[in-house]
């Protein structure tokens, strides 16, 4: 059991790869079917996604070679950089994989949409632990592209943060994240399209 987490099976990972078409297509506004679920594998997001799952498996089950090959596969093809000791669960959505670059210490909370050139790092700062440092990210948390989340922190959930953001702190629950602003959400919760405009008429 490596880093101390249960061996997961096979068909635990292939029902993730599944949860994870399925929100893809439900975010889209479609409606999950087997065509529409091959569609989604074979587009880079998915595609990038489902390998990442993969290796996930590959790693608690102790195969270092084959999961270093498809980490290669994913950075070439896709520019997609998710280190396997991730934990994410069901329901993630990557609108691109371009320059995602997620650190192993990183958690995400169920149904969370990311878009791409999106960072998580544990450092440089002061008080790194490379060890205890967690970046948590909760349920259903939108982040935007181009943002950067660094340090030992999380992010509540039902959160959006905006594009660009740099974020070096825990944010609550229910916050919508502009740059340094943190303010609370709406309480109709907007899709990745809409939230831009709501944080500008917020403004």
């Amino acid at each position: 059991m490596p880093d101390g987490r249960p061996t997961m099976t096979l068909r635990q990972t292939l029902r993730l790869i599944r949860s994870d078409l399925d929100a893809s297509i439900r975010h889209r506004g479609g409606s999950p079917r087997w065509q529409s679920r091959l569609a989604g594998l074979l587009a880079p997001a998915g595609c990038g996604l489902a390998i990442w799952r993969v290796q996930a498996y590959l790693h608690r089950r102790r195969v270092p070679i084959v999961n270093r090959i498809l980490g290669v596969v994913n950075l070439v093809l896709f520019a997609l950089e998710m280190e396997p000791e991730i934990d994410a669960d069901e329901g993630l959505v990557l609108l691109s994989p371009a320059g995602i670059m997620l650190h192993g210490h990183t958690r995400i909370g169920r149904e969370c949409v990311f878009a791409h050139q999106i960072t998580t790092a544990l450092g440089p700062r002061l008080g790194f632990d490379p060890i205890h440092d967690f970046i948590v990210i909760g349920d259903r948390v939108v982040i935007s592209a181009g943002v950067r989340i660094v340090g030992n922190l999380t992010i509540g959930a039902d959160s959006w943060v905006g594009p660009n953001t740099v974020v070096a702190e825990s944010i609550p629950p229910g916050s919508l994240v502009c740059g340094r602003s943190v303010r609370p959400r709406a309480p109709a919760i907007p899709d990745y399209e809409s939230a831009p405009n709501l944080a500008a008429s917020r403004r």
